[in-house]
């Protein structure tokens, strides 16, 4: 791109703080500064051994970074390159769930500790012990066939993506021991309240085999562009790509996490306080820090009855603010070994933490524009009304959660891939004719990513339609009659706290 022809629009300037005052000039010869240093990074970069420990090698260190420099091309063609090679045939393996083993754990109010009743748990116990390489498919490919028990579904990719789309939201719930809400969310201030992290306490030999088996399906996310649905904060990624974890990223998640330490600063400045003071207002803070899982963990041996002082204050706010920072190393730690066994995990580090974030999970906010570039009709046309309100409805009517949960009702899926080369087909809808279409639902079919639309007479009716159908029509399963299969309330487990 000929950086003359480079015309950023206001709104995309905005954006970027840094960047809204600036004249379109200077952006221009910002842009042809970077296009200047990606030719030179297309040349070094073999040369990088991105294999390296930290602080070990000068050109690695420098590439890890100017990575937040590099150009989304400049890395994609060592990436999609890298993926290739390393990419196998998809193999025959059947996974076989019992979705009412997994419902009856979650209507007792009981966690899966040892990874048995949760689809996520039966998933694991299934795949984790198989050669990781069943998860290096190309895109497109699924790792497994997915049998639902009881349910008469027929796995054309549907099944297949409402597996994964479960299992993501039973991370993000009680029902299993590895992820709680991030303190901000408890508090009910700050950033990332719809954010989960860790459970520090997840640290027995299954939970982190666990987090292993999320990070091969992480990989297997990159390499087959099926998606997770999950919402974690930038202290959990940047410990996948080796970027840096800042005090900025653990106050994204708990604001109140220093605030021993602003108490602190606001003491110190206060005139007529001697070190005596000091020690006789912090006399009741101990060495021990509140967790983002409410524990108090001491910062040293017999910190619980050790006050912090004049003398030792600087001490304490290191080994705070140190304790905080590295949380969750040890179950990052196990998704970063699962996540290495599917890709080539070395040139991760060339990624910043938003771009991997996106390429495992794809971006939050559905781009209704992206997915109307990728829908075809069948019996209606652009033009005809019930496509008007189908559009208006999902661009000013529904909100993100509406249409995440719209997209699961007709792909299994609750996110859209990052670009249309990453759609394995297009989007389809149907006209569906009945006598008196108001009084029908539309119907979707997840396998083929489409659904069928009646011809319905208001645009506040097709909405009310939609949004029932989001809501309550999104598991999957055939005409297939409940009396062949019963279900018996004991499923051989044991309640105790230990499962």
């Amino acid at each position: 791109l000929d950086p003359a022809r480079f015309l950023p629009k206001r709104e995309e300037i905005l954006m970027f703080k840094e960047l809204e005052n600036m004249s379109i000039r200077l952006l221009q010869v910002r842009f042809c500064v970077l296009q200047s240093f990606n030719r030179w990074a297309v040349a070094v970069l073999p040369l990088a051994d991105l294999d390296a420990p930290a602080n070990v090698s000068a050109l690695t260190e420098g590439v890890r970074r100017a990575r937040g420099l590099l150009f989304w091309s400049t890395k994609d063609t060592l990436w999609s390159a890298a993926l290739e090679k390393t990419k196998v045939a998809a193999t025959s393996v059947n996974l076989n769930l019992d979705r009412f083993k997994a419902q009856r754990l979650v209507e007792k109010n009981k966690c899966d500790k040892k990874g048995k009743r949760s689809v996520f748990g039966q998933a694991f116990r299934q795949l984790h012990t198989k050669e990781p390489t069943m998860f290096r498919i190309a895109a497109q490919k699924r790792a497994w066939t997915t049998y639902f028990k009881g349910e008469g579904a027929q796995d054309v990719g549907g099944p297949y993506r409402e597996a994964i789309a479960v299992m993501c939201e039973e991370l993000q719930s009680k029902a299993l021991p590895l992820f709680i809400k991030c303190p901000n969310a408890r508090e009910q201030l700050g950033d990332n309240q719809e954010s989960y992290v860790p459970d520090p306490k997840a640290t027995r030999p299954i939970h982190l085999s666990m987090y292993e088996f999320l990070g091969k399906l992480m990989g297997l996310a990159i390499r087959s562009k099926e998606l997770l649905t999950l919402d974690l904060p930038s202290i959990v990624w940047k410990q996948l790509v080796n970027q840096e974890v800042t005090a900025s990223d653990v106050l994204a998640i708990d604001r109140l996490a220093f605030k021993v330490m602003a108490d602190m600063d606001s003491l110190e400045s206060m005139s007529g306080v001697t070190p005596e003071v000091f020690d006789q207002f912090m006399a009741d803070v101990k060495f021990c820090v509140s967790g983002s899982d409410m524990r108090l963990v001491p910062l040293v041996r017999g910190g619980d009855s050790r006050s912090v002082t004049w003398k030792n204050r600087a001490e304490f706010r290191r080994l705070l603010v140190e304790y905080r920072k590295n949380e969750f190393r040890e179950q990052c730690a196990a998704i970063r070994r699962g996540l290495a066994t599917v890709v080539p995990f070395t040139l991760l580090s060339l990624f910043t933490w938003e771009e991997l974030e996106i390429q495992v999970c794809g971006r939050p906010k559905m781009d209704v524009e992206l997915l109307k570039s990728m829908t075809t009709y069948s019996g209606y046309t652009e033009k005809d009304p019930q496509i008007r309100f189908f559009w208006e409805i999902m661009r000013n009517r529904f909100d993100d959660a509406a249409r995440a949960k719209f997209l699961r009702f007709v792909w299994g899926r609750s996110r859209l891939p990052v670009r249309a080369a990453d759609f394995e087909r297009q989007f389809r809808i149907n006209k569906m004719s009945r006598p008196q279409p108001d009084r029908y639902l539309p119907i979707g079919h997840t396998c083929f990513f489409s659904f069928d639309l009646c011809e319905y007479s208001e645009m506040s009716i097709m909405e009310e339609r939609l949004r029932y159908a989001a809501n309550h029509c999104s598991s999957i399963d055939a005409d297939f009659s409940g009396a062949v299969f019963t279900v018996d309330d004991d499923d051989g487990d044991s309640d105790s706290d230990e499962d």
